[in-house]
C-alpha cells in the first residue's frame, strides 16, 4: 500500500515544541510496493496508454496477425478476437492499470484530506494517530499478498479454467492449436492480477484506516459543513470514481456470462442464474465498499453535531426557565426572550450548516451504483431475448 510520512515538523513537536503543530500526513505519501514506484511515472492516463497498447493492440491484433488467424467482421460469432477479448484488451484491462495507478494518489488525498490537525481538537491523540498510521503503513508488505493473488490466479487460469477437461471449461478466444498465444496471456496474466489484488487490497486499507481514524478521533472532531472539507471533495471523487471502475467490471464479468450466445453457440443453461450472482456481488460488494468508506465519518459527524445541537438546545431551555421566573416575579422578560429568539435561530443554523455524512449526496453515491447494475441487467436481459 503507501507509505505516510510525517512531516518534519513533527521532530520537532515530539520533543517538546507544541507551539508548531504537524501538519498531518506529508503530501509525498507513496505506495511501497516496487511496482507503484515505476507505475507512478506513468500516471493513470500514461499507464492507461501502455496496458491498451499492450494487452490490446500488441496482444488482440497484432499477434492473432502474425500468427494468421485474426478475423474482424462478418457476423460476431466468427470474430476473433472475439468480442470479450477486445472489451478485455481495449477496456477492462486498461481500466484496472488505469485505477491503480489512479489509487497510489488517491488514498493519500482522501487520508490527507481528513487527517489535518485542525479538523480536531484533540492535539496529542491527533499526533498519536498519525504516527500509529505512519508506523504502520511504513512496515506493511500486503504487496506480497498481491504478489501471492497473482500466481495463484495464473494457476487457477492457465491450469483449470483454459483446461479442456475441466467440467465446465471457459475456452480462451483463440483457436486450439496456437501455443504462442496461450504462452503470450499468461505471461500478461500474473500483473493484472497483480494490480487488480493491489486495488481491493487498497480500498479495504483505506476503508479500514478511516475507521480508526473515526474511532479515535471522531469525538474531538470540530464539526463543519462538509461541503468544504479537503477531506469530503477528496472522498467524492474517490467514490465516484471507484463506481465507474466498478461498473467497467461488471460489464466485463456480463459480457463473459454471455459469450456463449455472442459466439452463437450452445448457450448454457445456467447463464441466468450467473447474471443473477454477479448483479447480487456487485450490489453488495460496490455499495458497499462506499457505505465502508463513509459510514464511520457519518457516526462521527452525527455525534458532533448532535453535541453541538444539544448544547445549544440546553441554552434554550435554560433561558426558558429563567423567564418563567422572571414572569413570576413581574419583571421584564422580553431581553430574555430576544435572547432565546436568537440562540434559536443560532440552532437552527447549525442544524443547517453541520454535515452528518462526508459526502455531499450520500444516498445518490450509494444508489447510484446499485442503479447501474441494475441497468446492464436489464440490458443482458434484452440480448439474451434476441441472441
Amino acid at each position: 500500500m503507501a507509505t505516510l510520512c510525517l512531516v518534519p515538523d513533527e521532530a520537532d513537536a515530539r520533543e517538546g515544541d507544541h507551539s508548531r503543530r504537524p501538519s498531518g500526513l506529508d503530501p509525498a505519501l507513496r505506495y511501497q510496493d516496487p511496482l507503484a514506484k515505476v507505475a507512478i511515472r506513468l500516471g493513470p492516463a500514461g499507464a492507461f496508454a501502455v496496458s491498451l497498447l499492450v494487452y490490446g493492440v500488441l496482444e488482440k491484433l497484432v499477434l492473432p496477425m502474425a500468427s494468421g488467424y485474426f478475423h474482424l467482421g462478418g457476423h460476431p460469432s466468427t470474430w476473433r478476437p472475439d468480442i470479450e477479448a477486445l472489451v478485455n484488451g481495449f477496456v477492462f484491462v486498461p481500466t484496472i492499470f488505469a485505477a491503480y495507478v489512479w489509487q497510489i494518489d488517491g488514498v493519500r488525498k482522501v487520508l490527507a484530506g481528513f487527517l489535518r490537525p485542525e479538523s480536531f481538537s484533540d492535539e496529542e491523540a491527533f499526533d498519536e494517530f498519525v504516527a500509529k498510521v505512519t508506523k504502520w503503513f511504513h512496515r506493511e508488505r500486503w504487496w506480497l499478498l498481491a504478489v501471492v493473488v497473482a500466481i495463484g490466479g495464473t494457476l487457477v487460469q492457465g491450469l483449470w479454467l483454459w483446461n479442456p477437461d475441466n467440467p465446465v471449461p471457459v475456452p480462451p478466444w483463440w483457436e486450439e492449436g496456437e501455443p504462442l498465444s496461450r504462452v503470450v496471456a499468461l505471461c500478461l496474466a500474473p500483473l493484472l492480477w497483480y494490480v487488480a489484488a493491489q486495488v481491493v487490497i487498497g480500498e479495504l486499507r483505506l476503508a479500514w484506516t478511516l475507521r480508526l481514524q473515526w474511532q479515535q478521533l471522531g469525538r474531538s472532531f470540530r464539526a463543519g459543513s462538509g461541503q468544504d472539507d479537503a477531506g469530503v471533495a477528496a472522498l467524492s471523487r474517490h467514490v465516484g470514481i471507484l463506481t465507474t471502475i466498478g461498473t467497467i467490471v461488471l460489464l466485463n464479468l456480463i459480457i463473459g456470462a454471455l459469450l456463449p450466445q455472442l459466439r452463437a453457440t450452445a448457450a448454457s443453461p445456467d447463464v441466468t442464474q450467473w447474471l443473477v450472482i454477479i448483479w447480487t456481488a456487485y450490489l453488495i460488494v460496490v455499495p458497499g465498499i462506499t457505505l465502508a468508506l463513509i459510514w464511520p465519518a457519518h457516526t462521527a459527524m452525527s455525534r458532533a453535531k448532535d453535541e453541538r445541537i444539544g448544547a445549544i438546545t440546553e441554552r434554550v431551555m435554560a433561558e426558558l426557565a429563567l423567564a418563567e421566573s422572571s414572569a413570576e416575579a413581574d419583571t421584564s422578560i422580553a431581553p430574555r426572550l430576544e435572547r432565546i429568539e436568537e440562540t434559536r435561530n443560532l440552532r437552527a443554523l447549525l442544524h443547517k450548516e453541520l454535515a452528518r455524512w462526508p459526502l455531499p449526496n450520500p444516498v445518490r453515491s450509494v444508489s447510484w451504483s446499485a442503479v447501474v447494475p441494475l441497468s446492464l441487467s436489464v440490458l443482458t436481459t434484452v440480448l439474451d431475448q434476441f441472441a
